[in-house]
């Protein structure tokens, strides 16, 4: 006499899955922006003290040597110091600093979310081997939830660019075990259609110079930092 076998569960969804692999990549590029964000706020620190110091010993040695710079030199440096007080409060109102802190909060929240998924959804892999009906379904609540918390954590911060979530720092992770066994493509890798395909091959000169622009922004400043050391450099030959 054979007993009827348990209706079975389904043991992997698309959606927990994915939920996975999303909070993963997001996670990742968002440690992306946090760097980028405070990388931007040293360098334009950096420029900002290296100007006003430049300035203020500018300034100095035109009481003692008011031709020093020429002419217009104290004009020149008048102009200046407007410049570098326009650009600190600029840089003041992009608030980098305080971003990169939040967006470091923020993926960290994200990062435990996504920990917590993985492994939950391993959690309910080992269990569906048992057929513990109860166990899966407490877990499936609890995934939803997660999910439910990963989107507010989304709409908590500012997002990351393209070019943070393209990053090769966010990429080398496997797919979950439900791509891997079934075949089945994430919404975000399936196949486009010959029309999409033309359209991405219009933008892709763009996709490929957007993490190039990314780096100018942030490492560009840093170009000032030439004029305030060939001022330095001309006052140091004077005095000595």
């Amino acid at each position: 006499m054979t007993t009827p076998s348990s209706p079975e569960l389904p043991v992997e969804s698309s959606w927990q899955d994915d939920l996975v692999d999303r909070s993963y990549r997001t996670y990742k590029a968002r440690i992306n922006t946090a760097v980028r964000l405070r990388v931007r706020n040293h360098v334009w620190n950096t420029v900002l003290i290296s100007a006003t110091t430049s300035s203020a010993i500018a300034g100095i040695a035109l009481v003692a040597d008011s031709k020093l710079f020429g002419e217009q030199g104290s004009t020149i440096f008048a102009a200046m110091s407007v410049l570098v007080l326009a650009a600190s409060l600029v840089v003041t109102g992009k608030n980098y600093e305080g971003r990169s802190r939040d967006m470091f909060d923020n993926y960290r929240k994200i990062q435990r979310l996504s920990a917590k998924a993985e492994m939950l959804v391993k959690q309910k892999n080992r269990l569906s081997k048992l057929v513990n009906h109860r166990s899966i379904l407490e877990i499936n609540r609890e995934l939803e939830k997660l999910f439910d918390d990963y989107q507010d954590l989304l709409d908590a911060s500012e997002n990351h660019t393209p070019s943070d979530h393209k990053s090769k720092k966010t990429s080398g992770r496997p797919r979950s075990k439900f791509y891997l066994k079934s075949g089945v493509k994430p919404a975000v890798q399936q196949e486009t259609t010959a029309d999409q395909q033309c359209s991405e091959g219009a933008s892709d000169f763009g996709k490929r110079m957007e993490p190039r622009v990314q780096d100018f922004i942030t490492y560009g400043p840093l170009i000032l930092l030439a004029p305030s050391s060939a001022v330095l450099l001309k006052i140091f030959f004077w005095a000595f």
